[in-house]
């Protein structure tokens, strides 16, 4: 009703406004289906913050629907918010998936060696990546650590003692980045702190 959703709007606002001094805080009413209207703001938006329903619920999941879309389909960063436990770790962990191994029984005759160059070089690469980061943040204290595991399973064991998990999206542009990738839809749903989809801006024609 337009009514309770004009208190609604008013109420976040003046609980908003105290915690956000010297930022101009402004509310809006819009119509339509929430996930294509979240979606069109975000065209606009260096970032869209959302709730999580925070219930646990069928099989553990933490996300409902809305937050769930809306991270699929914004053209910015989607941070999902958890309530807060009350702990504050000061940890955000990245993931980074720089290789994943093939799994099969057998290779054939030299296949080993190639498998293993194969991995050398991408956690180099990754290493060269974290190194870059480092140079342009100098005073944040950033770690590497390689860990050998299914992506999703370490990142929500390293959420349980992080304020923030990030992770990437497809960002393949079009139909496809409407969709996100498993790891990321994984972590979301099932991880006990806030996170993170970061995804990169279409490119303007």
């Amino acid at each position: 009703m337009p009514g309770t959703s004009a208190r609604t709007l008013e109420a976040a606002h003046d609980r908003v406004r105290p915690l956000a001094e010297g930022v101009q805080v402004t509310t809006e009413l819009l119509t339509g289906k929430v996930i294509d209207a979240l979606a069109g703001e975000s065209a606009a938006a260096d970032s869209l913050v959302l709730g999580s329903r925070g219930l646990g619920g069928f099989a553990g999941l933490l996300i409902g629907s809305v937050s769930m879309g809306a991270a699929g389909h914004a053209n910015c960063p989607v941070v999902i918010v958890r309530g807060s436990s009350g702990a504050q770790h000061g940890r955000v962990v990245v993931g980074d998936d720089a290789w994943q191994m093939p799994v099969s029984p057998s290779h054939p005759a030299g296949y080993g060696a190639v498998r293993a160059n194969c991995g050398e070089q991408e956690l180099r690469r990754a290493t060269e990546r974290l190194s870059a980061w480092r140079e342009k943040n100098p005073d944040i204290a950033i770690e590497g650590e390689q860990i050998i595991g299914h992506p999703a399973e370490m990142l929500i064991k390293a959420g349980e003692t992080a304020d923030l998990v990030v992770v990437g999206s497809r960002g393949l542009g079009g139909f496809a980045s409407a969709v996100l990738g498993s790891v990321s839809r994984t972590v979301l749903q099932h991880a006990a702190c806030s996170v993170a989809v970061v995804r990169p801006r279409p490119r303007q024609e």
